[in-house]
């Protein structure tokens, strides 16, 4: 290895001229390879999922008898977004997308060429799949999605796309769950209005059977409790009814399910490929390998020994 700085100068121009030529056809080379432009939107869930667990509120008997896919399951965590924003209906939503200035659709710019229209939602999905790239910190909630695009405007554009299906999606979650809720909550009432019935029955016959109550303790102690049960199935029949008009209320809301922190915008710079990169890594290994070629001789008797 000793004999290294003189190989190299004696072999100097040979050298020079190989990593002259590798890098000539790298830089030329990487001119074939098709600009990626890369946009990113940063976004986070609004807190406003809906909570069967709170909506419910103290009823801990009807809370207990709510669905497991109507209670509360992390629908407000940025791993919850990520997971929507990579829905098959999330993918549909951006595919018959377009910017407001095309009338192109990102399903037409994709252009793949596939004639059978199975075939072609297929393969669309799958390449928005691998276009995207989703990353969500748990830490400060905050979900950034990034596409590229050979151009810098449909970039930002489908980028943007995939916010607004994202947030279609999950008000479209948010209504089915308020939906199934308020289903739950009326047979609730339905129930809930039977006892009441029954238990002001049962006092009016029992008032109509003993007129003088007052003058027996017992029966004064009979009615205390019919009493009571009068006032307690009025009490869960009227929370019942604030219940079910709260999910009511959230299932015709149309607020926003996510905020945006930074918009996606067309990107000035590309990010693949690394020409300047990559025109030094052909041009180092091409000068390695012929030095490696002009000292074998060496480096054979090397490892002999």
């Amino acid at each position: 290895m000793t004999k290294l700085p003189i190989v190299l100068w004696e072999y100097r121009r040979p050298v020079v001229r190989a990593a002259l030529a590798a890098g000539f056809v790298a830089a030329g080379g990487s001119l074939l390879i098709k600009n990626q432009f890369s946009s990113t939107a940063r976004f986070t869930l609004v807190s406003d999922e809906l909570d069967a667990t709170q909506l419910l509120g103290g009823l801990a008997a009807i809370a207990g008898r709510v669905s497991h896919g109507l209670r509360a399951g992390g629908g407000g965590t940025p791993d919850f977004g990520k997971a929507a924003a990579t829905m098959e209906s999330t993918l549909q939503l951006v595919l018959r997308s377009h910017p407001s200035w095309t009338d192109s659709t990102v399903l037409v710019h994709l252009d793949l060429g596939v004639k059978d229209s199975l075939g072609l939602m297929e393969r669309a999905r799958k390449e928005l799949s691998g276009r995207v790239t989703i990353t969500a910190d748990v830490n400060t909630g905050v979900v950034s999605l990034t596409y590229w695009d050979h151009d810098r405007y449909w970039s930002a554009a489908t980028a943007d796309a995939f916010v607004a299906a994202t947030d279609s999606v999950l008000r479209l979650s948010r209504q089915s769950r308020a939906a199934a809720l308020e289903r739950f909550l009326t047979e609730q009432l339905r129930t809930a209005s039977d006892t009441v019935d029954a238990a002001e029955e049962r006092l009016l016959t029992f008032n109509v059977r003993n007129r003088l109550i007052q003058q027996s303790p017992t029966l004064t102690l009979q009615a205390a409790r019919l009493q009571r049960q009068v006032d307690a199935a009025q009490s869960l029949f009227s929370l019942l009814q604030q219940q079910a008009a709260t999910a009511r209320l959230r299932g015709v809301q149309n607020t926003p399910t996510l905020s945006l922190l930074d918009p996606p915008r067309p990107p000035y710079k590309k990010s693949w490929p690394p020409r300047t990169v990559l025109t030094l890594l052909a041009m180092a290994l091409a000068t390695a390998l012929y030095l490696v070629w002009l000292m074998r001789l060496d480096l054979l008797g090397l490892l002999r020994s």
